[in-house]
């Protein structure tokens, strides 16, 4: 259901940027004629307005502007139609908002991704690479599986002075890295680590954000350790219980992960028997802005 609604949002955007810009003034302005003559909302009022305010997110994502008159009135217009849900049924009123919240954070990181020139802001606001480069250490060879746009391995390579390859299986996001990211002592292969013939050895082995997006994590765990052998994992994921706002979507059948592409999100203990089920051993674990930052190792090793 996740995926088609994340597909159904694609076909709508683009639907959306054929809608001319004098279709904003014309929805809120009789909107806002009928709020004024205090007239009854309809379903439909309701949906023309929702309307209006996704294409304003959606030209905002774009960067195309809008006219200060029109931003706002959508403003306005946006502002009476949370005030109209939040006097519903509260059942009803929380799935409507948190169904627009969903909208609102899906725009807010794609924007946030433009702010710092294509890499998301919260890399350099949450400090989450010092967990990494602070354990890895100088001529360390590392492996950053799922690498995305190459941020965190580039970082490793500067202030660690490790030998760092990024893979990752995503096209785009290894040519991204590769055009952004150029320290001598960092590389970046597109591939899937399990499968990947290397010429090299590694022995630590990152995976920050990855694990969430696989479905069989044991086994990949099991993979990994098999066929590289690392000394050490450094492991980044989200916790489940990160907000009260999770139990609720859940408790209203709202789709309650992160991410639309994850198959898991952890409570420490989830996290601790996943990784005990995968012959590996926590060394060291913290809790950080919603998100669990392990150390772990080979039972083998200990």
């Amino acid at each position: 259901m996740a995926n088609i609604k994340h597909q159904f949002r694609q076909v709508i955007s683009r639907i959306i940027t054929l809608i001319p810009d004098r279709f904003f003034q014309l929805i809120i302005t009789l909107w806002l004629e009928k709020v004024s003559q205090q007239e009854d909302w309809t379903p439909q009022d309701r949906d023309s307005l929702l309307l209006g305010f996704y294409l304003w997110l959606n030209r905002i994502e774009k960067e195309e502007g809008l006219k200060d008159s029109d931003r706002d009135l959508l403003n306005l217009g946006f502002n009476l139609l949370l005030d109209n849900i939040a006097r519903e049924d509260p059942k009803t009123a929380l799935r409507s908002l948190l169904e627009i919240d969903d909208n609102l954070i899906h725009s807010i990181n794609t924007v946030a991704i433009k702010y710092d020139n294509g890499v998301h802001v919260k890399h350099r606001l949450t400090k989450y690479h010092d967990f990494f480069t602070d354990r890895i250490q100088k001529g360390d060879r590392v492996l950053d599986i799922g690498c995305g746009n190459g941020a965190l391995a580039n970082d490793i390579a500067q202030k660690s002075g490790a030998i760092v390859t990024g893979i990752d299986i995503n096209s785009e996001s290894i040519q991204f890295a590769k055009r952004r990211f150029t320290h001598p002592n960092l590389a970046f292969i597109e591939g899937n680590a399990l499968s990947y013939n290397f010429n090299e050895s590694f022995n630590v082995i990152v995976l920050s954000n990855v694990l969430e997006h696989i479905e069989y994590r044991i086994e990949f765990l099991l993979g990994i350790q098999a066929n590289i052998q690392p000394e050490q994992i450094l492991i980044r994921v989200p916790a489940i219980d990160r907000h009260w706002l999770v139990p609720l979507r859940q408790e209203l059948g709202l789709f309650y992960f992160s991410d639309i592409t994850h198959y898991t999100e952890y409570t420490c203990e989830s996290f601790e028997e996943e990784l005990n089920a995968a012959d590996l051993q926590i060394k060291h674990l913290q809790i950080n802005w919603g998100e669990i930052w392990s150390e772990v190792r080979m039972k083998s090793h200990q």
